[in-house]
Parts: structure tokens; sequence; C-alpha cells
């Protein structure tokens, strides 16, 4: 439930940047640990109000296959919402806090998006994932590529959202793919993720760089050639995370 791989990726985005920068990951894992914290809470949360539609899309996580019980998660939620709060009110300054509680409001809130307004969830989710790139604009103190690096995971993380929409529209009757053509739903999704990885091009520094970049372009271009052409798509979808991985190398 607490998608730990994700949540750990998540978390990365604080500490490889604040760790290079200040050549101390001690530090930087004082930064990046609510952020792993508060992520593996948004997604417990999530599980939990998404328990109707996964018995249609996803049977056999946790919850919709009562593998684990529904008071496990919800007293799993609530210790790991306690303590993101408590760490960030202890271990971390007002200015910086604030970005935390942010992050923490926007899981909380993301079952009203989904009530009130699920045509807006995929981009609700880009912008709450970008909330960590903030943090290290507070913190950091050259900031530039920060900026081109965030607009690119916005783009990144809206495409793939777009791409998970598609392979749950059976469970959810109203997202943002239903407005579109079903043929050309998941080429838009592809081509918004295409853009943000030639942004990229801006923040290359070095030959690793480039070699990092060019193995994003054609994982793209693979991506987008199978989806169309193999049924287990949500292993293509999970599988961006390692485009997600490569792309952290920027991020120092």
């Amino acid at each position: 439930m607490t998608r730990l791989d994700t949540s750990i990726i998540t978390a990365l985005v604080i500490f490889f940047p604040i760790a290079h920068a200040y050549r101390d990951s001690a530090y930087a894992f004082c930064y990046a640990l609510p952020i792993l914290i508060i992520s593996m809470c948004g997604f417990v949360l999530n599980d939990l109000n998404d328990i109707e539609s996964d018995r249609v899309n996803h049977p056999d996580r946790p919850l919709p296959s009562q593998s684990l019980s529904t008071l496990f998660a919800v007293i799993l939620y609530y210790f790991l919402l306690l303590s993101s709060l408590l760490y960030v009110k202890v271990f971390l300054s007002n200015g910086i806090a604030f970005l935390y509680l942010l992050f923490i409001l926007g899981f909380v809130n993301y079952s009203y998006v989904i009530d009130f307004t699920p045509y807006l969830k995929n981009i609700y989710v880009a912008i709450i994932s970008i909330i960590p790139f903030t943090i290290l604009i507070a913190i950091l103190p050259e900031k530039n590529p920060i900026y081109i690096l965030a607009v690119t995971f916005f783009l990144f993380i809206f495409g793939r959202e777009m791409l998970m929409d598609i392979e749950d529209v059976k469970g959810d009757k109203k997202s943002l793919i239903t407005l579109l053509p079903p043929k050309k739903a998941y080429k838009v999704a592809f081509y918004v993720q295409f853009f943000g990885i030639l942004i990229l091009i801006f923040v290359i520094e070095d030959l690793i760089g480039v070699y990092i970049y060019i193995f994003l372009i054609l994982c793209q271009v693979i991506f987008f050639k199978l989806w169309s052409e193999v049924k287990k798509n949500r292993l293509l979808i999970s599988a961006m995370k390692i485009q997600i991985s490569a792309g952290l190398y920027y991020m120092i």
C-alpha cells in the first residue's frame, strides 16, 4: 500500500541534490525522510479512497483482495500521518515546514479532487509531485536547473497519470482521458511526457548526462511502440520508474 519504491524515488529527489550541494548525507537525509513518510502515507490513503474502483481495476491489491484489513490500513495511515506531522514540527524550521505541510495537505485532499473534480485528477497529482522541487528551491543556493527539472517532472507525471487512467477506465468512469478519442488518448499522454524529456537538454552538463538523455528518449520511443502491441500495459507504466530513476542524475 505504501508504494515503497515510488516513495523512495520521491525522497531521493530531495536527498541527492542536498547531499551533493552540501556534501553531507546526514543533512540531506533529514530533509528527505519526511518526504518518504508523507509519500507512503499518501499512497495508503489513496488505497483507502479507491477500494471500490480497485475491486475492478486492481483486485490483487491488499485491500480489495482482503489480504489486509481496512482497519489496519486506517491505523497505518494515521501512524504515518502523525509521524510526518511530528517530524516536521520538531525538526524543520517554519519556512520549510510550511512546504512539507503543503505536501501533506495535497495528499489528504486527493479524495476531494476525485469526488468533485475528477477531470482535474491528473494535473492535481502532477502538481503535488513537484512540491519537493519547491522545497529544493528554498534550500539550495543555486536554483536555476531545479525549475527546468520541475517542469520535466510535472509533464512526465502528468502523462503517466493519463496512461494509468487509460488502464483504469473501467473503474474510473470520469477522468481527463475520457474526454479524448480512445485511440488518441495514449498518444497525447506520451507526447506530453516526451516534451518533458526534451526540456532536459537544457540541463545536460557532461557526457554521462548525454548518455542518460539518449536512454530516456529511447525508453520513451520503445514504450510508445509497445503500448498498442502488448496486453499488460501496466508493466510499461511501472517500467517508467526506470526513466524517473535515471533522470535523478540531473538532480546532482
